[in-house]
């Protein structure tokens, strides 16, 4: 089945089978969806809210930290924003919101 398409069932990217760097960014992208988009926190984030951790499996994926709300706003800097619309994208897919495939493909990984 080299090169047939597919979509996957957890994060609806189109991949093509055989192709390494599909799969490597497919992987990526994927785990997002599974695990949530990584973040450990910036040195000026503003936090408008926060939560004891629910249970204690969220106390050891997010070493006990209580979980927060922050707020990132058009001047922050574009890393920042970045990350916002990785999380924007997975929540609007979740929510059955627009397609937002091609708002993803313009957000660069790794920020």
């Amino acid at each position: 089945n080299f090169a047939a398409r597919s979509i996957c069932a957890i994060c609806g990217m189109m991949t093509v089978h055989g192709m390494d760097e599909d799969d490597v960014e497919h992987d990526k992208v994927c785990a997002e969806y599974r695990n949530g988009v990584s973040f450990l926190g910036w040195k000026n984030e503003r936090v408008v809210g926060t939560f004891p951790p629910s249970s204690s499996s969220d106390m050891a994926a997010n070493g006990a930290a209580a979980a927060r709300i922050i707020e990132v706003r058009p001047s922050d800097p574009a890393q920042h924003r970045r990350r916002v619309r990785r999380v924007k994208v997975i929540v609007d897919q979740e929510l059955g919101f627009a397609d937002s495939t091609a708002e993803a493909a313009a957000v660069p990984r790794g920020s």
